[in-house]
């Protein structure tokens, strides 16, 4: 993946009015091709899917904007639905928080919401009136059973929708009652169709110019996952639970081992005589009941029993030794969870990653799989907390002081805000510098965009609302399309992770990463400054503010006493000790 054109989706702005997981999810497939998602929260509530648990993960020591929604903290399972998006609460049943949402809705790209049907129109926000403000936008409706049909107003959720999709007709064990699969399969599948469908629709309006709507239900989304089990029907069967048995392919299922289980999956007739081989039983490939495909399904049972007797002699690992590293066969173990996320291959992947949260420093975060040639993609922020970004979302469009004050006034928009005693500062009163050759001369982070900039051959300046933050970098190695060492240029800088500086041009994509790393920071002498010039302003995400937070916390190293600062006319109270990184 060389990510020599950024991430497709930057600068498609999305408005998500969804709650739980079809809609959730689905901003969450877009966030993390570069869509910039903003996730519309009921006051004081939020999404439903905040109050699912437990687990929950207490934030009480969160001293930032944004709260939890659940009073005994953060859903782990509202994180996996919802990374990379803001959140900012607005009350749609007053006339003033829904001039709010129209004045996203006018530069947007996509408009989602998962309401049952009646209930778009009885808020104002349905096509017709979204339309209004935006005639280019691409509107997404869900609903449990779309919006014809004698089902149309019912309610929906997963368990339903498995139920009357077939799904829970066709899983667990012939002898026992249905069971539902072990995850929100038709919310997720639903997620992914409507995904599918918005960029189908944004590729279709960048040919013809025309915004479009998609609608879809979940039971419709579900029908074709059948795929085999509707063949059957098709012909006139009815499928039935088989447990982990496959009804067109044998061996296709579970088979207990002497300590646990394995999957043995023979797709075609040349692994089954693989399998007799490596098993030496020769006498599996000439039995009348195995020879073919369609005889070992007819006759599964024998089989299952033959190759239980087999497989029980052995434990699983000893069983992979042999099937897997001798004779490359495809079976596989049974993991739990835990096992699925942290093995060998995840970890070699980086399936499983951390990402910055403003309230935990770091949550988990499941990545998603598509891996592009000549494009990025990923998460750049954890899930958001409830409301972390409403000042920033109303300041971005354009509101004044008054205004923001008035809406939370009104309780249109709940102050998510810290306190000002949580507020913190840092000033440096004597300088000396680490072997990592990093300075901090000055600091105040606050819920404020960031500019970072290249002011000289080895001096990097960041400006905090005009108190500035002096970064000195010495640079190694060439720095991709920008060439050697940094040149004084003016290029935006922004902060990625704890260990990245993304470098880009005014006009030009992400041209590379330059690493953060202690290798590549050069000690400079004492007598070195940086430069107090801010040569261009951008606004950055808002995650950068929690990496500086997060850098000086990992790096700790008590640098001098602080003082009070006051900027604008504003005394931050909070006395913190200034910190520099060092090895």
């Amino acid at each position: 993946m060389t990510g020599d054109t950024g991430r497709i989706l930057e600068g498609i702005s999305v408005v998500d009015l969804t709650t739980y997981v079809t809609g959730g999810f689905a901003t969450t497939m877009l966030a993390n091709q570069g869509a910039e998602v903003v996730k519309i929260e009921r006051p004081n509530v939020g999404d439903d899917s905040r109050h699912s648990g437990p687990p929950f993960v207490s934030v009480d020591d969160h001293d930032g904007p944004g709260e939890a929604a659940a009073e005994a903290g953060e859903s782990p399972y509202f994180w996996t639905i919802n990374y990379g998006k803001r959140s900012i609460e607005i009350d749609l049943k007053a006339d003033e928080g829904k001039q709010t949402l129209y004045d996203l809705v006018e530069r947007a790209d996509v408009f989602i919401e998962n309401y049952r049907p009646g209930t778009a129109e009885r808020l104002d926000v349905d096509y017709e009136t979204i339309r209004e403000y935006n005639d280019s936008i691409i509107y997404c409706s869900i609903s449990a059973f779309g919006e014809t049909g004698p089902w149309s107003d019912r309610p929906g959720y997963d368990l339903l929708v498995q139920g009357m999709s077939g799904l829970m007709s066709v899983t667990g064990h012939q002898d026992n009652p249905p069971a539902k699969v072990g995850v929100p399969e038709t919310d997720l599948i639903t997620a992914m169709w409507a995904a599918f469908g918005v960029v189908n629709a944004l590729y279709r309006r960048e040919q013809t110019g025309e915004g479009d709507r998609v609608e879809l239900g979940m039971l419709d989304a579900t029908l074709p996952w059948l795929t085999k089990q509707a063949g059957k029907a098709f012909v006139g069967e009815t499928p039935s639970r088989m447990g982990s048995q496959d009804p067109v392919i044998a061996p296709y299922q579970t088979i207990q081992t002497a300590d646990g289980h394995l999957n043995v999956a023979c797709g075609n007739q040349r692994l089954w005589e693989g399998l007799c081989e490596a098993l030496d039983r020769e006498d599996l490939k000439t039995d009348d009941r195995f020879q073919t495909n369609g005889d070992r399904v007819e006759h599964m049972d024998d089989l299952e029993a033959e190759l239980t007797d087999e497989f029980e002699t052995r434990t699983t690992d000893e069983w992979m030794s042999l099937l897997v590293g001798e004779h490359g066969l495809p079976v596989g173990p049974v993991y739990d969870v835990p096992a699925a996320l942290d093995n060998e291959q995840v970890q070699a992947r980086g399936t499983v990653d951390e990402i910055d949260h403003g309230a935990l420093d770091s949550v988990p975060v499941v990545e998603h799989p598509l891996n592009y040639e000549h494009a990025d993609a990923g998460f750049d922020t954890g899930p958001p907390l409830l409301g972390e970004d409403s000042r920033d979302v109303l300041d971005e469009l354009g509101y004044d002081d008054d205004t923001i004050e008035k809406l939370i006034a009104d309780g249109i928009v709940p102050d998510r805000s810290p306190s000002e005693d949580s507020a913190w500062a840092c000033e440096t009163l004597s300088q000396s510098q680490t072997s990592a050759g990093l300075l901090i001369s000055r600091l105040v982070v606050s819920p404020v965009s960031i500019t970072m900039v290249v002011s000289g051959p080895v001096v990097a300046v960041v400006a905090l609302e005009g108190v500035r933050l002096g970064v000195v970098v010495r640079a190694n190695r060439p720095v991709g399309r920008l060439g050697g060492i940094l040149d004084g240029e003016k290029f935006p800088v922004s902060l990625v992770g704890d260990s990245a500086v993304l470098l880009a041009g005014a006009n030009e994509h992400v041209a590379s990463r330059v690493e953060l790393g202690l290798d590549i920071l050069q000690t400079l002498g004492d007598a070195t400054r940086p430069r107090e010039e801010v040569l261009s302003d951008a606004m950055f995400p808002r995650e950068i503010r929690h990496n500086i937070r997060r850098l000086l916390a990992d790096y700790a190293n008590v640098l001098g006493p602080a003082t009070c600062v006051v900027e604008n006319g504003v005394r931050v109270r909070e006395r913190l000790e200034c910190r520099q990184f060092e090895r």
